[in-house]
């Protein structure tokens, strides 16, 4: 339990950071483009499970609003509801199918959706093909990085639990 949330407090702090310094760039819709959140739940999800990830899911939108602002206060819940989505349908997903691609990308789409139907649940202010369509740029990120991360932090974790080491 101690380990779960050791880890737990280690992906906010980075979803934290993160969103800190992207907000250093000064454009505001960059979370959007890069969708880095959903990256780190995605991540969190993938290499310790469903409850670590929806932890990070939850509460890494609301340390992001404390810390930069970002997302604003109206779009927060819908932003809440998308990474939670991420999170328990990554879990569900790749325990049936292994092909962490196709995992990505129903996650992004069936995020998507939900995003969508929140936003008009919470009449949040925002335009949805914008949200959409930059999102896109996130996707692709994560089909590139996120299988990769994933395999090196696998196997990293396989060589220090060995007896021999490297």
């Amino acid at each position: 339990m101690h380990k779960k949330i050791t880890l737990f407090l280690l992906w906010l702090s980075l979803s934290t950071a993160v969103s800190y310094f992207l907000q250093l760039f000064g454009v505001p819709l960059i979370e959007r483009w890069l969708l880095p959140n959903i990256f780190i739940v995605l991540t969190a999800t993938l290499l310790h499970g469903p409850i670590v990830g929806s932890l990070v899911a939850a509460f890494g939108a609301m340390t992001s609003f404390m810390a930069v602002g970002s997302p604003e206060i109206g779009f927060l819940g819908p932003v809440i509801l998308e990474a939670l989505t991420v999170s328990l349908l990554t879990s569900f997903l790749y325990r049936r199918n292994k092909n962490l691609h196709l995992v990505i990308l129903l996650d992004f789409f069936a995020s998507k959706i939900v995003l969508l139907v929140s936003i008009w649940l919470f009449k949040a202010p925002i335009r949805i093909s914008v949200d959409f369509l930059s999102g896109l740029v996130g996707l692709g990120l994560q089909l590139i990085f996120v299988p990769m991360i994933y395999t090196v932090l696998v196997k990293s974790s396989k060589v220090e639990n060995s007896k021999g080491g490297i």
